[in-house]
């Protein structure tokens, strides 16, 4: 019997199990996700050459270069902590698809990508939820 692993549900969980909220996330640490996922995606296109074979090739977070509409958004709420916020990739054949997306009642990943093309929004998150649990563990020593 083959065992399948929800990677997704496995970055949520390490987010939880981490005792982390959306109120520990600052809009200067959204800017530490998008340049992990970054690394992560180029990584990424590195690994798998050929998307005929393993999947896309070649992502990268939409930019300014881009549609304004995919831009990654970073909504605060009253009191400046996050309430939601989304990142979009393209690749040579589509704009601004989800990559990351922090939904008011989950944190959703790629939902068009198969346990193949997942891996480096996974991999981005489970690194940005140790950068944070690590600030935290600075915090608690001052």
């Amino acid at each position: 019997m083959e065992v399948y692993e929800d990677y997704r549900q496995t970055a949520r969980n390490h987010f939880e199990e981490a005792g982390l909220t959306y109120s520990d996330i600052k809009e200067k640490d959204f800017y530490m996700l998008l340049a992990l996922l970054a690394e992560e995606l180029e990584k990424f296109s590195e690994e798998v050459k050929d998307p005929n074979t393993h999947g896309i090739a070649s992502m990268s977070i939409s930019d300014r270069n881009g549609l304004k509409r995919y831009l990654p958004i970073f909504n605060k709420k009253d009191n400046g902590e996050l309430e939601t916020a989304y990142i979009f990739v393209n690749s040579h054949y589509f704009n601004g698809r989800e990559a990351i997306s922090f939904n008011r009642d989950f944190v959703g990943f790629a939902g068009w990508a198969d346990d193949t093309n997942i891996q480096p929004f996974v991999k981005a998150f489970i690194r940005f939820t140790d950068y944070l649990k690590g600030k935290q563990a600075c915090k608690m020593e001052n």
